[in-house]
């Protein structure tokens, strides 16, 4: 992605159900975005091994909230979980 924020994620057998990890490092790491700019902000989903596509519903809206500029603004200005959690529940 772009603007701080990468979006990793992984499918796997020992994954038992989907996750969602939202991580925000205390210094930026080199990462390949389209901007080339480093990323303090991840947003990575876990999926299982047999998953039956739940996964690409939460990807997808998680792109789309990520081209408002307002809602990047608010990911990277929430200090706690519970700040968090109501951003993407929102």
């Amino acid at each position: 992605m772009e603007q701080g924020i990468a979006i990793p994620h992984a499918q796997d057998a020992t994954i038992n159900r989907s996750a969602m990890l939202v991580v925000r490092l205390q210094q930026p790491v080199e990462w390949q975005t389209f901007d080339n700019q480093p990323v303090d902000t991840l947003i990575s989903f876990l999926i299982p091994e047999h998953d039956n596509g739940a996964h690409l519903h939460y990807l997808s809206n998680t792109a789309k909230l990520l081209t408002h500029q307002s809602f990047i603004k608010q990911l990277k200005a929430a200090h706690t979980p519970m700040q968090i959690l109501t951003l993407f529940k929102e």
